[in-house]
């Protein structure tokens, strides 16, 4: 069996591979809470490699510093450079500048979101807006976040009320969809 980058959903990987084909070249994509997932960020890596783009930035992204030591020999052959950066999701902004990114992957962070700040702990819906807004933030005008989430650890239409809602705010309706592979 081949490792599959999109481990929640039967065709992640296709819709990963179909969103990461339309991105620009060079292209800056962040792994936001990527975990110590390593066969599955080498075949990303390795997928990204293979599109024979002239440049492409992957950052992985994890706030537990086992994690990101366990990444930083992280390396995948090509054009494609590679960075390992502790980033909180509730905080990415401060990570990263705004309107930097050109996709932004969150492979089951939010069925795993856990350390949330102050008054939203036990707050389920204030929890993944409060990370939704975040990657906006960061996310180019024509950026792309691709979710892939656990319906055991997050209902999906509790998500998508929140995605909704987090899609449009003081700046206006950002441009897109909401796809759900659950």
């Amino acid at each position: 069996m081949t490792p599959a980058y999109g481990n929640m959903g039967l065709d992640d990987r296709e819709v990963i591979d179909d969103y990461l084909r339309r991105l620009p070249d060079p292209a800056t994509i962040i792994n936001l809470g990527c975990g110590p997932h390593k066969e599955f960020l080498y075949e990303l890596g390795r997928t990204l490699a293979l599109q024979r783009r002239q440049s492409c930035t992957l950052i992985l992204t994890d706030i537990h510093p086992e994690v990101r030591k366990s990444l930083a020999s992280f390396f995948v052959p090509g054009r494609l450079q590679t960075a390992v950066k502790r980033a909180n999701a509730f905080y990415a902004s401060r990570s990263f500048r705004a309107a930097s990114t050109d996709a932004i992957l969150a492979l089951g962070l939010f069925g795993a979101l856990t350390g949330s700040p102050g008054s939203i702990a036990a707050d389920t819906s204030g929890r993944n807006a409060r990370v939704l807004r975040e990657c906006r933030k960061i996310l180019k005008r024509d950026g792309v976040l691709i979710i892939s989430n656990s319906s055991i650890r997050q209902p999906k239409e509790e998500f998508l009320i929140v995605a909704k809602a987090a899609r449009q705010g003081s700046a206006g309706r950002v441009r897109g969809r909401t796809e759900a592979n659950y």
